[in-house]
């Protein structure tokens, strides 16, 4: 018996490894967590029924706790792909910014080299 409920168990974690892997299930739709079960018999103590009996509600809770759990990944999956492709929009975005601002400066350092300056009149300023 003991054999059957680890075998099931290891079952439902690896296979929740997988299903974690291909879910294509729309995020928006995940839901909560089922509640932990937590009237789990002694194992100590219990009958053989008892223990066939919980580990069918067990295998039942783990398998909708890994699609919910399989559905959030995706969905931060998903978001996380959405802000790298917003971050390589601001990148490109901002270095054609960059490269703007460079070709501005470079006209200007050019203008002020052909044209140096000269000292103004303060005279001239006031109308003398």
């Amino acid at each position: 018996m003991k054999l059957a409920i680890g075998a099931a168990a290891a079952a439902m974690l690896l296979g929740s490894v997988a299903m974690a892997q291909t879910n294509t299930a729309p995020p928006e739709s995940c839901g909560a967590l089922p509640p932990a079960l937590t009237d789990l018999p002694d194992g100590a103590t219990a009958a053989p029924q008892a223990m066939a009996a919980a580990s069918e509600r067990f295998n039942a809770w783990g398998e909708a706790t890994n699609a919910v759990l399989a559905c959030k990944r995706a969905r931060a999956e998903a978001a996380r792909a959405h802000a790298d492709a917003l971050a390589a929009e601001f990148n490109t975005e901002n270095n054609a910014l960059r490269a703007a601002v460079a070709a501005w400066q470079a006209e200007l350092d050019e203008f002020s080299a052909r044209s140096p300056r000269r000292e103004r009149d303060p005279r001239a300023a006031r109308g003398q």
